[in-house]
């Protein structure tokens, strides 16, 4: 019988699973904590806030967010987290069977991550971010900028240029699969004799 399709392989991999599932949430749980932390921060912070010269500080961050488009990221965010969950299970080797199992728990689960990650429930926490960061004058002229055709240039080519960016650096570590693997096994069969004479009777 094949290695992969045992029993014992098949706990395993739905183990790990599991485990990397954890992982995931603890990941989106720590929206939340971000969430609290930015709060508190926003209220100790508040004194130093009001100092700050009057002029709708809340409002030039807001449309500054609007024009660079990071709702758009954020959801998106949102949406791979979703799929690489739904990637995770069926890499898991779970029965079919457990499906609905898997299906009630992603229902139950979903709304929570939304409300973690979502634009529409972390907007004001992204404004306070901004409008902490930069000043009215800053923040105008960044408006400008993205407003601009440069800037909204700016705004279509930077996805793409990372995308480029991450097919350059997959392309690299491909040439360097042959090396890397060579290595490996070397490093491997050193491990081995290390403990094969570890576990050697003394004479």
């Amino acid at each position: 019988m094949h290695l992969s399709s045992s029993p014992r392989f098949q706990r395993i991999r739905i183990l790990a699973f599991l485990l990397s599932l954890s992982l995931v949430l603890l990941a989106a749980c720590s929206g939340e904590k971000t969430k609290s932390a930015v709060e508190k921060a926003a209220g100790d912070t508040a004194s130093a806030a009001a100092e700050k010269p009057a002029g709708g500080n809340r409002e030039l961050a807001e449309k500054f967010l609007d024009l660079s488009n990071i709702s758009k990221q954020v959801d998106g965010n949102y949406e791979m987290l979703k799929a690489q969950m739904v990637q995770q299970y069926e890499r898991s080797g779970a029965p079919p069977e457990a499906r609905p199992v898997f299906d009630k728990f992603m229902s139950e689960v979903d709304p929570m991550l939304q409300q973690a990650l979502r634009w529409e429930h972390t907007k004001d926490i992204y404004i306070d971010m901004v409008s902490d960061s930069f000043n009215d004058n800053e923040l105008k002229k960044l408006i400008d900028f993205y407003a601009s055709d440069l800037g909204k240039k700016t705004l279509d080519m930077v996805p793409k240029l990372a995308q480029r960016g991450m097919a350059q650096n997959q392309k690299r570590l491909n040439e360097l699969q042959p090396k890397l693997a060579e290595m490996t096994k070397k490093m491997s069969t050193e491990i081995q004799a290390i403990m094969a004479k570890k576990g050697a009777p003394s004479k």
